[in-house]
């Protein structure tokens, strides 16, 4: 009689988790970038967004507004040349047999002896040897970049006043967002233009108001000597105590179990 209760105690257990786990959310793809795009935004002073299967990270550096999106295993920075910068046309890339897009009409240019880029490199560009200073510039920068972010490949557009750096099976991580934008920034400055003039124009822009944390649970602002959490799963914040108080994280659509202490 005594096996026969525990079975059926064992029995109910396991359907209560079953259900439980069959009414638990997928995560779209941007929200496994969520914690790396919510950390990113406290160490670069940016502003994020996240909205179903994209996240996205926007901050000033070197003078320009250089924007991350990612989505999958992609992320992609782009930022605007500075005022005045030089017409250039220039696609670099590394791990890339093919590039992702066509670029025929832009005339091959030889990679620098010795051009520490792991293999297939494609070195297209308008004006070859202005071409040759930024990649000779951006090498170190461009390989750092392609291992900190665990990506099969990278790959560089300079063309109509942009700048655009793409990094392919790249790992969801605060790292990799946090190599990704600043290269991009250097790159502009490396292109040249008039920086001064850029960070003027930046200035002007309507700066947004701080944004405060609030807890998940309660609503209430984030204050000095209290203990916080974030979710593993979304990165909401949480008051320590308000999380012990349900075990479980109070995003509507999350629910996860886990926490980290902030």
């Amino acid at each position: 009689m005594t096996f026969l209760i525990l079975l059926v105690l064992i029995a109910t257990a396991a359907g209560f988790f079953i259900v439980r786990s069959s009414r638990r959310p997928r995560l779209g793809a941007g929200d496994s970038w969520a914690p790396a795009i919510e950390s990113s935004a406290r160490t670069l002073s940016g502003r994020r967004a996240i909205s179903g299967g994209e996240a996205e990270l926007r901050a000033e550096l070197e003078g320009v507004t250089v924007t991350v999106k990612v989505k999958d295993d992609v992320a992609i920075a782009e930022a605007a040349l500075y005022p005045g910068a030089k017409d250039l046309r220039l696609i670099l890339s590394s791990g890339l047999a093919v590039s992702s897009e066509d670029v025929s009409y832009i005339p091959e240019v030889p990679p620098p002896p010795a051009f520490g880029l792991d293999p297939p490199v494609l070195f297209r560009s308008d004006d070859a040897a202005r071409a040759v200073r930024i990649a000779e510039e951006s090498v170190l920068d461009l390989s750092r970049l392609q291992r900190e972010a665990g990506g099969s490949s990278v790959e560089l557009f300079v063309r109509g006043g942009s700048v655009k750096l793409t990094v392919r099976g790249a790992r969801a991580t605060s790292a990799t967002i946090e190599a990704l934008a600043p290269v991009a920034a250097r790159l502009v400055a490396r292109v040249g233009g008039d920086r001064a003039l850029a960070e003027v124009k930046l200035a002007q822009i309507p700066k947004a108001a701080p944004r405060v944390e609030t807890c998940a649970f309660c609503g209430g602002e984030r204050r000095a000597g209290v203990e916080w959490v974030k979710c593993d799963s979304c990165a909401s914040p949480h008051h320590a105590e308000c999380w012990n108080s349900t075990h479980a994280c109070s995003k509507a659509g999350c629910g996860s179990a886990r926490s980290t202490a902030i």
